[in-house]
């Protein structure tokens, strides 16, 4: 809400240069599907912990920390092969 006109300008110049076929040397060339689902994704993630860590207390936010690495770790072990 405190930045929202930044974003929606940012969006609106991003939309701009990506329409007119971008800059070939741009940050986001060759970006697909996946990648900005996974950038949403992200986003979405931090502004749901953040909603969530407001009313919460400290120690829950510990504990919470702990079991979202146990399931990152866990995540990436199963879905990329990975030895733990």
């Amino acid at each position: 809400v405190l930045y929202s006109y930044g974003t929606c300008l940012n969006l609106l110049i991003f939309v701009a240069f990506e329409g007119a076929g971008g800059l070939p040397n741009s940050l986001t060339h060759g970006f697909d599907f996946w990648t900005w689902a996974m950038i949403a994704s992200a986003a979405t993630s931090g502004f749901l912990v953040g909603a969530i860590y407001k009313y919460i207390d400290a120690i829950a936010q510990v504990f919470s920390d702990v079991l979202a690495m146990i399931a990152s770790s866990l995540a990436a072990a199963v879905l990329f092969g990975l030895n733990l």
